[in-house]
């Protein structure tokens, strides 16, 4: 937005002011994750929260990565992933307990749509 309103000099000088917000801390960021699995009927075990938490630390050094939608993407993602993984399961804790394996590779670059040329 800073870019965007730095284009025009005219508009600039209409807003007096800034609203920075702060990106979410990785342990912010693993309890919106967690959250989510929980609202969502799901859990994950300590294995597949650590891989997780990988995954948001690399991320984290991506400028602009998403932050928190960037969790909702992954989350659904992850429930895909365990679909797949789990679809000839009949135990309903598996079926219930997202695991290291049904963590895809995410990337935060991949998550960035380019808009423009």
């Amino acid at each position: 937005m800073r870019k965007f309103r730095d284009l025009n000099p005219g508009l600039k000088s209409r807003i007096g002011y800034e609203i920075d917000f702060e990106d979410y801390s990785v342990e912010e960021l693993m309890e919106i994750f967690n959250n989510k699995v929980k609202l969502k009927g799901f859990k994950a075990d300590e294995l597949a929260n650590l891989k997780v938490q990988k995954i948001l630390e690399d991320a984290k050094e991506v400028e602009n990565f998403g932050n928190g939608r960037f969790v909702e993407n992954m989350v659904q993602k992850i429930i895909i992933e365990h679909a797949i993984k789990t679809r000839k399961v009949d135990d309903m804790d598996r079926l219930l307990t997202f695991t290291e394996e049904d963590i895809p590779e995410i990337k935060a670059e991949e998550s960035r749509k380019r808009i423009g040329f």
